[in-house]
């Protein structure tokens, strides 16, 4: 975000004046609040052509982190998604019980057959292959059935955003490497698929 506010001011001071709609100046602070408004409209994109139950986790781990939340508070912002909490559970994103609602951390889930789940639990896949096996280790996720998915590593950017501005630095850290090394995940997946008839050539043998 801070990367782009020097930009965005270049545009302005580029000119002696910028002019309102009614013909008055417009000022520093107004040119800010602008590019902070493209800036929220930007990163808000990153949660676009999310699942119901993606969105909600993701709005839960902004609200709370990995802290637990009231059940009351946790259900009004499923339904503001259009999900559930119980729908939630069942995907393994978040643990329910007692009146009380939290996201499930990566060493807690479960993780059904890639691809076979909600984008958040499909991120927390790779994100649980990128911290023990590395590239390799996700690019498998990616040849089996992941795709090159922007969705998942647009999802991984804005995850980072939030963990950042809650100073979880370990994981932003989980986050930040997946997005910074996805072009080398994607070169991997491929060189994996050219890989396979060879393989099959040789079991064929």
């Amino acid at each position: 975000m801070q990367s782009a506010i020097g930009p965005g001011i270049s545009v302005y001071s580029r000119y002696d004046h910028v002019i309102e709609a009614d013909g008055s100046e417009m000022s520093v602070r107004t040119a800010l609040q602008i590019i902070n408004q493209e800036l929220d409209s930007f990163f808000g994109g990153q949660s676009e052509g999310l699942d119901a139950e993606s969105r909600f986790a993701v709005e839960l781990f902004a609200q709370a982190g990995f802290d637990e939340l009231d059940f009351g508070t946790a259900d009004v912002l499923a339904r503001a998604k259009n999900t559930s909490v119980a729908k939630v559970a069942d995907t393994g994103a978040i643990i329910s019980g007692r009146g009380k609602v939290r996201l499930a951390k990566r060493e807690e889930m479960e993780f059904p057959k890639a691809g076979e789940n909600s984008s958040w639990m499909n991120l927390q896949r790779m994100a649980f292959a990128m911290e023990r096996e590395g590239i390799r280790g996700c690019a498998k996720l990616i040849m089996e059935s992941y795709g090159s998915n922007d969705v998942l590593k647009n999802l991984a950017y804005h995850m980072y955003q939030l963990a950042e501005e809650k100073h979880l630095s370990s994981e932003a850290g989980v986050y930040n490497n997946l997005v910074i090394s996805w072009n080398d995940i994607l070169a991997a997946a491929e060189e994996l698929r050219s890989q396979q008839p060879e393989q099959m050539n040789l079991l064929e043998v």
